[in-house]
C-alpha cells in the first residue's frame, strides 16, 4: 500500500486481512505526499522530504521486489480542491517551480494519476485506487457531544450532523471523475456505499466514530471496509502437487 496519511488509517486493516489470506505486504508513503509519479508537491519541506523522489524510490522498490499488487490511498481532494471552504490545499505541479493554483494543481493531479497507473500497469502491477472517505463538515468529537444530550445517544441528531451525501459527492466530483477515468487499467475500492446511505455519509454510530478527525478514518471506521478488501486482496494460490 502506498499513500499519504490516509493510508496510515487503513494500515492495521490491510495488515489484518493480508494475514488472514496468507499474504505479505509493504507500506510506503508520507503525510502530505500523494502516491503519484512524475508530479511535485509544492510544499516548503521538499528539500527535507521530497515527495517526487519518494514516489520514484517506491516504484523502484515495487519493481525490484516483484510486487504484483499495489493499493494507492490518499486524501485526493487535498491536492485538487482543499476542503469545503477551498482552504487546506496542498498544491501540486508538473515541475518544482510551478505556480500554486487550483487549475495547475488539478492538471498535475490528472496527469500524475494517468502516468502512475500506466507505469504500474506496464510493470505488471495490478493497481487498486482507494477512494477518499467522505469529508465531514465537523469534527466527530463535537458531533458526539451534541448527539449525547441527556446522556443517551440521539441517533437522528448524529445523522443530521453528518455530512450530506449530495454535498460530499459534489465536492469530490472532480476527483471521482479522474479516478473513474482509470477504470480500464485499475480497480476501484469505493467507500461511498459503505459510509453513505443516500441522504447522509455517517460520521459514526452507537459503537463509536468512524473518524478520528473530519477526514481520517478511525480504526473502527476502517474496519467497515474489511469485506471489500477481502474481495480485492486475492489470496496466494496454493502450490500444485
Amino acid at each position: 500500500m502506498v499513500g499519504d496519511s490516509h493510508a496510515l488509517s487503513l494500515l492495521e486493516l490491510f495488515d489484518g486481512v493480508a494475514r488472514e489470506q496468507g499474504r505479505g505486504g509493504v507500506f510506503a508513503g508520507a503525510s502530505g505526499c500523494p502516491p503519484l509519479l512524475e508530479v511535485h508537491a509544492l510544499r516548503d519541506d521538499q528539500q527535507e522530504r521530497n515527495c517526487h523522489a519518494l514516489n520514484q524510490r517506491i516504484f523502484a522498490l515495487i519493481q525490484s521486489r516483484q510486487i504484483r499488487q499495489v493499493f494507492l490511498v490518499a486524501r485526493w481532494t487535498y491536492y485538487t480542491d482543499g476542503d469545503y471552504s477551498g482552504r487546506e490545499f496542498s498544491y501540486l505541479g508538473l515541475t518544482p517551480e510551478a505556480s500554486k493554483s487550483r487549475a495547475l494543481s488539478r492538471e498535475a493531479f490528472a496527469r500524475g494519476l494517468e502516468k502512475t497507473v500506466a507505469r504500474y500497469a506496464a510493470a505488471g502491477v495490478a493497481v487498486t485506487l482507494v477512494t477518499q472517505a467522505p469529508l465531514q463538515a465537523y469534527e466527530p468529537k463535537p458531533i458526539y457531544q451534541q448527539a449525547f444530550r441527556g446522556g443517551e445517544l440521539n441517533t437522528l441528531l448524529l445523522q443530521r450532523l453528518s455530512v450530506a451525501e449530495a454535498r460530499h459527492r459534489q465536492f469530490q466530483s472532480y476527483v471521482s471523475g479522474q479516478l473513474a477515468a482509470q477504470s480500464g487499467r485499475s480497480t476501484l475500492l469505493a467507500m461511498d456505499e459503505v459510509f453513505c446511505d443516500g441522504s447522509r455519509c455517517q460520521v459514526g454510530d452507537a459503537g463509536g466514530s468512524y473518524y478520528f478527525d473530519d477526514d481520517h478514518l478511525s480504526l473502527y471506521g476502517a474496519e467497515r471496509l474489511r469485506d471489500k478488501l477481502r474481495l480485492l486482496l486475492v489470496p496466494v494460490a496454493s502450490p500444485r502437487r
